[in-house]
């Protein structure tokens, strides 16, 4: 089984992983057939970015989504403070569902909410896995493509007739290297906001219960376009 994780271009898109790109999984062989990059047979990531045919518009494409990822990891930065001051205050009028879960030590379905943050959080450590595949498509043209790692390993091919989107190829490597970095810090700030609201509020079922305040929480930070009722 492999899990494509596509560069969303379209701003209006919905349940994008860290506000750009769209995840899913899918089955069969979705490689370079004819390349010496050969694959493991475990659950494999693809990245892919699909670019305009014209080079410069590409560019700047590419350099608007790193923006905006640099812009997410800004706010990512700022979570714990905002976090401290949301318990300090006013944290038990938090209203919503989850709150009944959270407060209510009789709920009966707390996996009803738990499982939508559990499943956020198993997209980021999918995301953030050591090694992942990484291509650049221009229009219907897999024209390069990395097989890359956290450490900073890289193999790569490019096809010989499209050597000229070798830059946009290096953009692409480096716009999805920070997002696995991304995602990975997420993960970490998730679980630790959900230890530290399950502390302030003392709760019976502890981080667990205390993961979709945290997940709405997070993703008011990581995705400004989210607007949840919540913390």
């Amino acid at each position: 089984m492999t899990v494509v994780v596509q560069l969303t271009l379209d701003p209006g898109a919905s349940d994008r992983l860290l506000g750009l790109w769209a995840d899913w999984m899918v089955s069969g062989d979705v490689a370079f057939s004819d390349t010496d990059l050969t694959s493991t047979p475990d659950e494999e990531v693809v990245w892919q970015v699909h670019l305009p045919d014209d080079a410069a518009v590409a560019s700047r494409a590419l350099t608007k989504a790193q923006e905006g990822l640099q812009s997410t990891r800004g706010r990512l930065a700022g979570v714990p403070d905002h976090l401290a001051e949301w318990l300090a205050s006013d944290a038990r009028g938090v209203h919503g569902p989850e709150a009944g879960v959270a407060f209510d030590t009789a709920a009966t379905e707390p996996s009803r909410f738990v499982a939508p943050a559990v499943e956020g959080i198993r997209r980021l450590v999918r995301a953030s896995s050591p090694t992942a595949w990484v291509e650049t498509r221009c229009g219907e043209r897999l024209v390069a493509r990395s097989r890359t790692s956290l450490s900073g390993a890289v193999s790569t091919v490019v096809l010989a007739d499209e050597l000229r989107w070798v830059a946009q190829h290096q953009q692409t490597l480096l716009l999805t290297t920070e997002t696995r970095i991304t995602a990975l810090q997420t993960t970490a700030v998730t679980v630790r906001a959900a230890v530290s609201i399950a502390a302030r509020l003392g709760l019976p079922g502890g981080p667990l219960l205390a993961l979709p305040l945290a997940w709405r929480f997070i993703r008011r930070f990581v995705e400004p376009t989210v607007r949840e009722p919540g913390p």
